[in-house]
């Protein structure tokens, strides 16, 4: 890449050997956190696109999304059948 910048970013952290009520804590944390995020970056976003209208660089865009998921181990799901 030669001295660009990658286009995207991923950031993720991974747990596993918890509780569903510990899951469901987290869960709740993430939802609640993100959905703040997710509304000050969307105001943030929505000044500087009405800021940017009239320049003629305005070609760019973005995506930005929270995610989470979980289940049950793999190795916890086999043992169980």
């Amino acid at each position: 890449m030669l001295g660009k910048q990658p286009s995207y970013m991923e950031r993720a952290v991974f747990y596993d050997h918890l509780t569903q009520d510990s899951v469901d804590k987290i869960a709740e944390m993430a939802e609640k956190n993100g959905m703040q995020l997710l509304k000050s970056i969307n105001q943030q976003s929505l000044e500087l696109q009405n800021s940017d209208k009239k320049d003629t660089h305005n070609n760019r865009r973005y995506r930005f999304g929270i995610y989470f998921f979980s289940d049950a181990e793999e190795q916890a799901v086999n043992q169980k059948l």
